[in-house]
């Protein structure tokens, strides 16, 4: 008998009778099984904006700041407790009490990185790149709200 006929009638013998030890020694508990991981990956967070939906989104200013008057006090004509008028007379002109205001602009942002190999590696599960940009945006509409 050759060296490879010999061998391959070892593996036969072992594989039509195995050990009892070999046998039990691998289980489910050893975690040698294959993983089913469904793909894409699931976004299971909040994404709940209904005040950003609505704000109209309109042309910025120029200049770092907008800035605007801010009536703060309504003044009457002096006679706050008293709100009538005698007969044939008026009442005293009112005023206003204002302010300027000003805000300066800022930026928002977001970012996140995938590198070249994490690109590569989920190729066949999800594209990495276009549901990284897509979870940018949900997250910069959160921080908008």
């Amino acid at each position: 008998m050759n060296p490879t006929q010999e061998t391959l009638e070892l593996v036969k013998g072992a594989l039509g009778s195995p050990d009892e030890r070999i046998a039990k020694a691998i289980s489910t508990a050893t975690g040698l099984v294959a993983f089913d991981l469904q793909a894409p990956a699931k976004n299971l967070y909040p994404f709940v904006t209904p005040i950003r939906n609505v704000v109209p989104r309109i042309g910025g200013g120029t200049g770092t700041a907008t800035n605007w008057r801010q009536v703060t006090a309504l003044i009457g004509s002096g006679f706050d407790s008293m709100g009538w008028v005698p007969e044939g007379q008026r009442s005293g002109q009112m005023s206003y009490t204002t302010a300027t205001k000003s805000a300066t602009f800022v930026t928002l942002g977001e970012e996140d990185a995938a590198t070249y190999e994490a690109i590569s590696a989920g190729r066949h599960f999800e594209d990495i790149q276009a549901r990284m940009t897509f979870r940018l945006l949900q997250k910069m509409m959160l921080k908008e709200e």
